[in-house]
């Protein structure tokens, strides 16, 4: 899977290592809440929204 970002003033591609879901009771609509590692060795916290799941299957998540 790859992960979208804004990096260096640019968008770029970076691959994603590890993808583990937060288990929130905050989030309504279906969303999901995720820690994504990445192969340069950022970490992010990500929201997906419920109607953008099905978006994970295409192999590729928008971070920031």
């Amino acid at each position: 899977m790859l992960a979208k970002m804004f990096l260096n003033g640019r968008h770029c591609y970076v691959a994603v290592t590890e993808m583990t879901e937060i288990e929130n009771g905050h989030l309504t609509g279906g969303s999901k809440e995720f820690m994504v590692k990445l192969a340069n060795g950022m970490q992010e916290k990500v929201i997906v929204r419920g109607d953008r799941l099905a978006g994970i299957d295409n192999g590729c998540i928008r971070l920031g």
